[in-house]
């Protein structure tokens, strides 16, 4: 079997993510509203960034904004990515929601009333992801 060598993109790959990386955080400090204007461009998607260590209360807040764009949006359907990595004990992640948080989400979601998918994706504190996916669950049937 003949070595196949990377091209000069594959090669360098790290290196562009990088810079792909800077020059996105640069164009965000040189031009503030920049989000804005790209958000133009986009249909159906919300993107509401949550600071370190984000509570229960503030990560209901921005579901509560999610949900104002789901329904001005009107669909007939609703699809959930339900990313538990959001767990205060989560070893990947830095907000600090709990297993009351996600009950809570829940029950905002059921607010909706719309037909649910439920895709559950993220999520690395095993010994109790199980539990959150109930939680949020119990609050989805509630």
């Amino acid at each position: 079997m003949k070595n196949k060598r990377l091209n000069f993109v594959d090669r360098y790959l790290t290196l562009w993510i990088f810079l792909a990386m800077g020059i996105g955080v640069l164009m965000g400090n040189v031009f503030p509203a920049i989000d804005n204007l790209i958000n133009q461009f986009s249909v159906g998607t919300t993107n509401i960034p949550l600071a370190a260590k984000t509570d229960d209360d503030m990560f209901l807040d921005a579901l509560d904004k999610s949900c104002e764009a789901i329904e001005a949006f009107g669909p007939s359907v609703l699809i959930v990515s339900l990313g538990l990595d959001t767990y205060v004990t989560d070893p990947i992640c830095d907000l600090a929601v709990t297993r009351d948080g996600f009950t809570r989400s829940g029950a905002r979601v059921r607010g909706l009333n719309l037909p649910t998918v439920v895709l559950q994706e993220g999520g690395y504190d095993l010994a109790n992801l199980g539990l959150n996916v109930q939680a949020w669950l119990h609050g989805l049937e509630s």
